[in-house]
């Protein structure tokens, strides 16, 4: 979901194990020379996600790297589907009053400023659930760092999703 600190923990993941970090969204406003608010607006949805799609196949099967998607970006398509198979995908979970303090109606182009912030919340969560629940893993994002720093790393050892000795 937006603002539950993907590109924090995929920084920070990245940083401690030597590898390239991708913040998808940065990764799209950098090449088009605009915010993800200001291609929403311009071009639209479909157009953004579209694009969203493209970056994320030009991405994925690369070298190793660690990604932050938007949150929306597993809910079209089939991209999923793309990123379960050149990816393991960990659905950092959250409540919605959290999700309330972090980010307000104006900060996404997803909420409508003269709807209720709270709804909203529901809404898209109802929504994307299905697509998150098809993680491989899911971490509880309200554990904040360093715990849910040290949580996922440790699932990316054991799991040999990343080999690295020094921690």
């Amino acid at each position: 979901m937006p603002g539950v600190g993907k590109s924090t923990l995929a920084h920070a993941l990245a940083a401690r194990f030597d590898l390239k970090y991708i913040d998808l969204d940065g990764l799209i406003e950098l090449d088009q020379g605009k915010s993800i608010s200001a291609i929403w607006k311009s071009e639209g949805e479909s157009f953004f996600r579209a694009l969203e799609r493209f970056y994320l196949c030009k991405v994925l099967g690369k070298t190793p790297v660690i990604l932050a998607s938007g949150g929306g970006t597993p809910c079209y398509f089939n991209n999923m589907d793309l990123i379960r198979t050149y990816s393991i995908p960990l659905y950092l979970k959250s409540t919605i009053p959290a999700l309330t303090n972090t980010m307000r109606a104006g900060n996404h182009p997803v909420f409508k400023p003269d709807f209720d912030l709270n709804d909203q919340w529901h809404e898209i969560l109802s929504r994307r659930a299905f697509y998150y629940n098809q993680s491989d893993w899911t971490e509880n994002a309200y554990m904040f760092e360093p715990n849910l720093l040290e949580s996922v790393s440790k699932i990316c050892l054991a799991e040999e999703i990343i080999i690295h000795r020094n921690l």
